[in-house]
């Protein structure tokens, strides 16, 4: 799901708030003025059936023998001044209807209100007076006759509702652009100067430190692009701090492992010498075991010197077409006497036939001898380590398998990063350098090739090599493994 931008996320809530408040006001408005319109409605009311009653009263009285025609045109002249007065009507103390200026209204009174004194005033539910009585206190002080008025609420009604959509359109053109005008503004002098420094810091955050991040206001924001300059100065501080360490770090690399190489080189060309004479027994196994310990750090030394030069970008594989089976089978020679050593089982299994891989042969070399020497590391005297060569299509796949103490879950996407050590739960004592394993991953993709390890704990693990095969391979093999 997008997430919502700054700009969207106030804009919403400005179109809530201005809701909120233009809302409450026009609710405001509305019952202000429809309380004002009704109570002007009773107050006319109240105020006509006050000044009407006695002229009205005697226009009956002295016209009530004569004929209702009379009565009549004197209550119109009074009605006329008063839209809101629907029908006027006389009735004695009875309730019996001496007079109606609308017969079609039908009228009826209770006999307590007819004989009262005093004026009732009924409202409906609106609070709207709908009907007044009113006593008609003759000069004699008698009182036989009551008149009634029918006060109308429709005009006032009109009135409420054309009010009510004047407020609400009013409300709603305000609102709109009380939101417009404010998002305008907000954007110019609040979104935009933060979108501005939010651009410029995540180009900072992408490497680009050359960036500096203009101060375009003098406020808040003003401060957060001196923060975002002041932590791009800080970082390009560090990273020259990085670079020089690292530097001089690969610079120590390329120079031990070059002043190592030359006495390992000549240490075991000695040792390979020494092999075509005849010695006693005891002193071959101590050869064996100074060989061993010599191509170890010899292997050390080419994967420093791998990972320094690959780290500085230079190409340092000199790749050329080797048969595969010739030169594991070297390698392996040289386990079978590390295996006697430690009471370990090894056994190689090499069947590549003629096969040829493009390999530089010292890198290749240094990094099998690191996966071996990591199974050797972690299995434990009575194990098993294979060695495993075979073609599948047109790739060779190398195989080192053991029945050692395996690898944790946790641990296996750590595996081929730098300065990485396995660890153990029985022993704190192991050998390593934390980078046999990524060099050997540098020098198989340096191949063209894959590398995968398959483990779990207490179980061993598996560490398998694809390398893609030259064309001048053995066809038959490979037609075999198709």
């Amino acid at each position: 799901m997008k997430r919502l931008g700054l700009r969207l996320k106030f804009a919403l809530f400005i179109v809530l708030l201005f809701a909120t408040i233009f809302g409450v006001i026009g609710l405001i408005l509305v019952r202000q003025n429809s309380n004002s319109l009704r109570d002007d409605l009773n107050t006319k009311s109240k105020l006509f059936s006050s000044l009407a009653t006695t002229p009205i009263g005697n226009a009956f009285l002295t016209y009530q023998d004569s004929g209702q025609i009379k009565i009549t045109q004197q209550i119109d002249a009074f009605t006329d001044l008063s839209r809101e007065i629907s029908n006027v009507a006389i009735i004695d103390t009875a309730g019996r209807v001496a007079f109606n200026q609308d017969p079609k209204q039908s009228i009826s009174i209770d006999s307590q209100t007819a004989r009262t004194f005093t004026t009732i005033y009924r409202k409906d539910q609106k609070g709207i007076i709908d009907r007044i009585v009113v006593p008609l206190i003759e000069d004699n002080g008698s009182h036989r006759y009551n008149l009634v008025y029918f006060i109308s609420s429709a005009s006032v009604v009109s009135s409420i509702h054309h009010t009510e959509k004047s407020i609400l359109l009013s409300v709603i053109v305000g609102l709109f652009l009380s939101i417009g005008l404010t998002y305008v503004l907000t954007s110019k002098l609040f979104v935009e100067p933060i979108r501005r420094v939010s651009i410029q810091a995540l180009a900072i955050s992408a490497g680009r430190l050359d960036q500096q991040v203009q101060q375009i206001t003098h406020d808040e924001v003003g401060d957060l692009s001196m923060a975002v300059n002041a932590m791009a100065d800080s970082l390009k501080a560090d990273i020259a701090k990085l670079q020089e360490v690292d530097r001089l770090k690969t610079e120590f690399m390329m120079i031990s492992s070059h002043n190592l190489r030359t006495p390992l080189t000549i240490i075991n060309g000695y040792l390979d010498e020494i092999k075509k004479y005849k010695v006693e027994s005891k002193l071959t196994h101590l050869l064996d075991t100074i060989a061993v310990s010599s191509k170890r750090l010899t292997a050390f030394a080419e994967d420093m010197l791998t990972i320094s030069q690959v780290e500085a970008g230079k190409d340092v594989m000199q790749k050329r077409p080797t048969e595969l089976n010739g030169f594991l089978q070297n390698i392996a020679t040289d386990f079978v006497i590390l295996a006697r050593q430690k009471g370990l089982t090894f056994t190689a299994d090499i069947s590549t036939g003629t096969s040829q891989a493009e390999i530089s042969t010292a890198h290749m070399n240094s990094a099998i001898w690191n996966l071996l020497d990591n199974a050797f590391k972690f299995t434990d005297a009575g194990g098993w380590i294979k060695l495993q060569a075979r073609l599948v299509g047109l790739q060779a796949e190398i195989a080192i398998s053991d029945s050692g103490i395996g690898i944790a879950k946790e641990e296996m996407p750590k595996l081929f990063t730098k300065f990485h050590r396995g660890t153990r739960t029985d022993r704190y004592d192991y050998e390593g350098t934390g980078i046999g394993l990524y060099a050997t991953k540098l020098v198989i993709e340096q191949l063209g090739g894959t590398i995968v390890a398959n483990s779990e704990l207490g179980h061993g693990a598996t560490f398998t090599i694809l390398l893609p095969i030259v064309s001048s391979l053995d066809e038959d093999v490979v037609r075999q493994t198709e």
